[in-house]
C-alpha cells in the first residue's frame, strides 16, 4: 500500500479552528448561487436538501470551475459567499449555513452527516477523509465501463469536488470520473461514505444522462507557451444514440485571472472538414502568460456537457 500523499493540506489546515466557531452560529440566510436563488432557513440541526438539488448547486461551481482557495469566500453575483475548498464546496452543495468562515470543514461535515455503506450511495452523497490528508468528495453517481451512469456498483464514480491538486492540472471545481473511493496514494479507509442527516431515506435516482466524450490532439503536455497556440480535440458522443455534439469550448488559464472562470479562447461549432469529430483553432498567446493551462469542454445538442474530459494541458516557457 502506498503511502498517503498530502493532496489537499488545504481541507485539513483551517479544521480546529473552523470546528470551534462552527458550534457557536446558526443563522438563518439568503442563499443565491449563480442563477439560482433561493430562499432557505437554516441551522445547525434543520436542513432541506434533495439529490437533485445537491447536484444542481454543485454544478453552478464545477460549469464555470471556481478556483480553489482557502481565503477569501467566493461570491456569485455578489451573494452569499462560501470558502471555495472542499468542504465549503460541500457545505455550499447541502445547502448549509456559510458560517463560520464561508463553510464547515471536514470535521464539521461529519457532526451533520452519518455513515452509510458503499453498496448505498446515491447522488448528494460523500465520501469524506478527516484524517491529517483531510477531504472530501460529492458523489455522483456510478460510471459504468463506457462511461454513463449506473445503478450498479461499480469501481468508479461521477465526482464533484474542489480539488487543491494543482502539480496535477486542477486548482479549481470539477466534475469528473474518479477510481472509488479515491485515487491511489491514499488508504482506501479514509475515504468514508456518508450521508446528510436530512437525506437518510435514500434520495431519488437521478436518471441516467448522457455524457459526450473527447480526447485531445493538441497540444502535447509540457508544452511551450508562446505566439499561436494550435488547439485540437476529438469530441463524439459516447454512446450510439446520444445526441450529436454542439460544439467545442477550448479554455484558457493563467494566474493573472485569479478565480475567475477560465478564458474562454475559442467556441468550434463544426468539426474540422473531411473529418466527423475533430474540433481545432488557433489561440494567439499575446503576453507570451506562462505558466499557462489549457482546457476543453463538450457540449452536445440537448444541453449535456463534460467538462475537461481528457484532463489539463500545462505549458511553461523553459527555464521559468
Amino acid at each position: 500500500m502506498r503511502q498517503r500523499v498530502n493532496l489537499h493540506s488545504g481541507c485539513w489546515a483551517l479544521s480546529l479552528l473552523l470546528f470551534g466557531l462552527y458550534l457557536t452560529f446558526s443563522p438563518v440566510l439568503s442563499v443565491k448561487v449563480g442563477a439560482h436563488s433561493t430562499q432557505q432557513v437554516l441551522s445547525k440541526t434543520q436542513f432541506t436538501a434533495s439529490s437533485d438539488e445537491i447536484l444542481a448547486r454543485a454544478r453552478t461551481w464545477t460549469s464555470i470551475k471556481v478556483g480553489y482557495s482557502q481565503g477569501k469566500p467566493y461570491y456569485p453575483d455578489n451573494q452569499t459567499g462560501y470558502r471555495p475548498d472542499c468542504s465549503g464546496f460541500v457545505t455550499m452543495a447541502w445547502g448549509l449555513s456559510n458560517q463560520p468562515n464561508g463553510g464547515l470543514n471536514t470535521d464539521g461535515l461529519a457532526t451533520v452527516s452519518h455513515q452509510i455503506s458503499k453498496e448505498e450511495l446515491q447522488p448528494g452523497d460523500i465520501l469524506l477523509n478527516t484524517r491529517a490528508d483531510a477531504h472530501v468528495v460529492l458523489f455522483g453517481g456510478w460510471i459504468d465501463a463506457n462511461g454513463n451512469i449506473t445503478k450498479t456498483v461499480t469501481n468508479q464514480y461521477d465526482a464533484l469536488e474542489e480539488n487543491g491538486d494543482y502539480q496535477d492540472g486542477y486548482g479549481y471545481a470539477v466534475e469528473h470520473t474518479i477510481p472509488y473511493p479515491y485515487y491511489s496514494g491514499y488508504y482506501p479507509e479514509d475515504y468514508v461514505p456518508m450521508r446528510l442527516n436530512s437525506l437518510s431515506n435514500p434520495p431519488p435516482t437521478t436518471a441516467p444522462r448522457a455524457i459526450p466524450g473527447g480526447t485531445w490532439i493538441s497540444p502535447s503536455n509540457n508544452f511551450i507557451p508562446t505566439g499561436v497556440i494550435h488547439l485540437a480535440a476529438h469530441a463524439y458522443p459516447t454512446n450510439p444514440g446520444d445526441p450529436p455534439i454542439d460544439h467545442v469550448n477550448f479554455t484558457v488559464w493563467w494566474a493573472a485571472i485569479g478565480q475567475n472562470p477560465w478564458y474562454i479562447a475559442c467556441r468550434v461549432s463544426s468539426p474540422t472538414p473531411g473529418t466527423t469529430d475533430v474540433y481545432e483553432c488557433d489561440w494567439e498567446n499575446v503576453n507570451n502568460e506562462s505558466p499557462i493551462m489549457v482546457s476543453f469542454d463538450v457540449y452536445d445538442t440537448a444541453g449535456n456537457k463534460n467538462l475537461a474530459p481528457n484532463g489539463i494541458r500545462q505549458g511553461m516557457v523553459p527555464g521559468e
